[in-house]
Formats: structure tokens, C-alpha cells, sequence
């Protein structure tokens, strides 16, 4: 991936993390649960004004591509820019801290592993981002619907800096 001067990226799914939960979170933003939290770079959020991409793949090898679909909803503080479906914009942007936005993506899913992106600007002071309730189906064959997974399991986040 070949990004603009300036963006950074954040890759969720397994690894190390440095990538961390803001604390203490800010009484305006949605809560945190058990099963989604805010993260960030730092708990602090640091930087600012910058534009972070968090990226998780999906994997639909033995699937048709051409029939999935794929639901969530996200967070976050301050401007959600844009989610891409391998580095294809789905046109979800949005503005919000205080709810979740509901997204449902139903194209431009390829053979194989896919990735998503969730293109999120902060302008200053503590920033976050949040996913929750990231699902999809696709069929397998005429009429077989198969649930395929994310990577998107838990807390573990793996920091990764795009050069350009």
C-alpha cells in the first residue's frame, strides 16, 4: 500500500500493541463494553491532527465473493473519512463520538483475503476509534450460506507506519 504524506496506518488483528485504550475517556463519547473499547495510538491521544487508517482483513477463499456482504457499526472522534473495501471507497463517512454509525458493505469483495479499511481523521486533543458488531456472510454455493470471520478478535492491535 502506497498512501499519501501524513497518513498513518494501525492494522487490528493479532500481534503486539501499541496502540492503546484513551483514558480516560471522555463522558461525551459512546461507552466502552466488554466486547468493544476506543483505541488509539497513545492513551493520551497523540498525535493530533493526523488521518489514521485501521485495517483488518477477511479471508472468503472457498466462497463467492460475489455474493458477500458485510455489517458493523463505528465510532469515532472526530471524523470518520471514509471505510474502503480494498482500498475502494464505500462512501461511509460520517461525524460522531457520542453513537455508533451503522455501515453495510455489499461489493468489491475479491477471491481470497480482503482487506478493510476505516479511514479516521483526528483535529485535536484526545482522539478514538471503535468497531463493533463486524459481521458478513457469503455463499459457499447455490444455496450453502456460510458466516466467514475477521480478524478483528479481541484487543489485540499491531501498530504499522506507512511510508510513502
Amino acid at each position: 500500500m502506497h498512501p499519501a504524506h501524513g497518513v498513518g496506518a494501525v492494522e487490528i488483528g493479532d500481534g503486539a500493541a501499541d496502540t492503546q485504550d484513551p483514558v480516560p475517556i471522555p463522558g461525551s463519547w459512546f461507552a466502552n463494553t466488554a466486547a468493544r473499547r476506543w483505541i488509539w495510538e497513545a492513551a493520551i491521544g497523540l498525535p493530533v491532527n493526523v488521518i489514521r487508517t485501521f485495517r483488518t482483513t477477511f479471508d472468503l477463499t472457498g466462497l463467492d465473493e460475489t455474493t458477500a456482504s458485510l455489517s458493523g457499526s463505528w465510532a469515532f472522534d472526530n471524523l470518520g473519512l471514509d471505510v474502503l473495501s480494498n482500498g475502494v471507497s464505500t462512501g461511509n463517512t460520517s461525524a460522531g463520538f457520542s453513537a455508533l454509525s451503522a455501515f453495510t458493505i455489499n461489493s468489491g469483495f475479491v477471491a481470497g483475503v480482503n482487506t478493510l479499511d476505516f479511514q479516521v481523521q483526528d483535529v485535536g486533543g484526545i482522539a478514538g476509534f471503535m468497531v463493533s458488531s463486524l459481521s458478513g456472510t457469503a455463499f459457499s454455493e447455490p444455496g450453502m450460506l456460510a458466516v466467514f470471520g475477521l480478524r478483528l478478535a479481541g484487543l489485540g492491535f499491531a501498530r504499522r507506519r506507512r511510508t510513502s
